[in-house]
């Protein structure tokens, strides 16, 4: 992922993750980072479970954002994540409701 070297308020990564994602998974915790002088210091995580239960269709994209929260539970800005349900290859003429066979993309943008 590229750094957000100039300290802007609005970083943005536009990268795309694909993740294999086990049907009995109840969410996915975002957690953003940053770089300091005396190491890596976690600026807030955010559980994500708005696309889990099989609820999105296969190829559906969905555009959700999600408060974080830094380690004291305080609000700490907000992320912005897309995803899209893809059934994987090997599967792809099989129905498309079979979700324990699926992937998500996460592309990281601010929108």
């Amino acid at each position: 992922m590229d750094m957000n070297i100039d300290g802007s308020a609005y970083p943005r990564w536009n990268e795309k993750l694909v993740l294999n994602f086990p049907t009995h998974s109840k969410s996915i915790t975002v957690e953003v980072q940053c770089k300091t002088s005396s190491g890596v210091r976690t600026i807030g995580t955010a559980t994500a479970s708005d696309f889990v239960g099989g609820y999105v269709p296969e190829g559906c994209m969905l555009f959700l954002s999600y408060r974080l929260r830094d380690h004291k539970g305080e609000r700490n800005g907000i992320i912005n994540i897309s995803v899209r349900m893809k059934v994987h290859e090997m599967y792809a003429c099989a129905s498309s409701t079979m979700w324990s066979h699926s992937q998500m993309g996460f592309p990281a943008d601010r929108n």
